[in-house]
This record gives C-alpha cells, sequence and structure tokens, in this order.
C-alpha cells in the first residue's frame, strides 16, 4: 500500500490539464483494483492528504482536495467486489446533490454529461466482471474490465470534486451563480477525454501487471 500512496504523491505534482485531474487519478482507481474498496481508500486518503501538503498547489478544493480520489478507489474495488448496487446509490447521490445545490442546474450537464453515462454503465459493467473475472490469466479478458471499471471510478472522482467545487464556490471562492457556465463550459469535453485516457492508461497498464501478479501468486487482488 505504501508503494501505490508514494506513487500517488508522485504523479499528483503532474497535471493532466489546468485546474483538472492530475496524472494521479491514474492511481486511484489502480488502488481501488489492488487493494479494494478499504485497502484502496486508505492508500488514497494517505497519498491524497501527503500530496495537498507537499504541492499545495495541486489542492485545487484546499482540505477537500483527497476526497474525490478516496471516492474514485471506492468506487473501483466495490465494483470488482460485485457490489455494483452500493456505487450505484453513491455516485447518484453525488449528481442529485449536485442538481439540488442552487447553483447547480444551470450548469449540470456540462458539469456531469459524462457522469450520467457512467451512472448507466454501472450495471452493464458488473454484469461484466461477474462473467469475466475469474480469466485472472489472460490479458486480453481481463483488459476489458480493468479499463471499464476505471472509467467508472474515474468519473466518480470526478463527479465528486465537481459537488465539492460547487459547495466551495460561494463561500469559498467568491463566485457567483451566473459566473459559474464560463468555468464549466470549456471542460464540457476535455474532462470526459482526460477521463477516458484514464480508463485506456489503466487497462493497458495495470491489466499485465495483475496478470503477471496472479500468474507468480504475488498477489490475490483485491486485497480488502
Amino acid at each position: 500500500m505504501s508503494v501505490i500512496a508514494a506513487l500517488d504523491i508522485v504523479l499528483t505534482a503532474i497535471p493532466l490539464i489546468p485546474y483538472g485531474p492530475s496524472a494521479g487519478a491514474l492511481v486511484k482507481p489502480s488502488e481501488g483494483i489492488l487493494l479494494g474498496p478499504w485497502g484502496g481508500m486508505l492508500a488514497a486518503l494517505v497519498g491524497g492528504i501527503i500530496s495537498s501538503i507537499i504541492w499545495p498547489a495541486t489542492a485545487v478544493l484546499g482540505l477537500a482536495t483527497w476526497i474525490p480520489g478516496v471516492i474514485g478507489a471506492f468506487g473501483a474495488g466495490m465494483l470488482l467486489k460485485g457490489r455494483w448496487k452500493a456505487v450505484l446509490i453513491l455516485f447518484a447521490a453525488i449528481l442529485i446533490a449536485f442538481f439540488l445545490h442552487p447553483f447547480g442546474p444551470g450548469v449540470f450537464l456540462y458539469a456531469n454529461w459524462d457522469k450520467l453515462v457512467a451512472l448507466c454503465m454501472i450495471i452493464p459493467v458488473s454484469m461484466l466482471v461477474r462473467r469475466r473475472l475469474g480469466s485472472r490469466d489472460s490479458v486480453k479478458a481481463l483488459a476489458p474490465i480493468i479499463g471499464l471499471v476505471s472509467l467508472i471510478a474515474t468519473e466518480m472522482d470526478g463527479a465528486t470534486g465537481n459537488l465539492i467545487f460547487l459547495l466551495e464556490a460561494e463561500p469559498f471562492f467568491g463566485l457567483k451563480k451566473e459566473m459559474l457556465p464560463a468555468l464549466f463550459i470549456p471542460y464540457t469535453f476535455l474532462d470526459p477525454g482526460t477521463r477516458v485516457l484514464i480508463g485506456i492508461v489503466c487497462a493497458l497498464v495495470l491489466t499485465p501487471v495483475l496478470v503477471a501478479a496472479g500468474r507468480a501468486n504475488l498477489l490475490k487482488w483485491p486485497l480488502t
């Protein structure tokens, strides 16, 4: 866990897009997949808090910057455990909370259209996990599972970050409702593209590692 948390801390210093996810977002789904929902949450918590202290410029949500990654790691671990109902309820609650915020309806689709797509993917992806997770020694069979689970997890991460930003917008940043569309619209497709890239990278990089670890009896994932 300490190795993954350390990698999380290092990658957080590398931005993927301005004011968007850092390269540390690549690690969050991996933490849940490797360590399970509880171990993944702990690794994401440690990595998120320490990286916010070491790299304060990356803490765009202030003291709450660590929360989205923890949610993403939890989602990935729970999906692999087959506990899709908890993931569905949590994801839906985050999106509903965003919409119900006084500032939410005007920017909901700009911020969360891709998160709605990811929400609808939870049940079919959970069915795919149940059918194919037994093929742990096949990169070809496992890669789609890892990629899709990582995509849903990083979208949960993004939805949580959007909600926290909305909650902080006026009291912490002094933003007004009419100012938010100009902030969200430029990311309408940029952020989803980054999330898809994260899913692809996890499928291509993490899958061979998982298969190799399984074949060598080094790691039975997810751990928790």
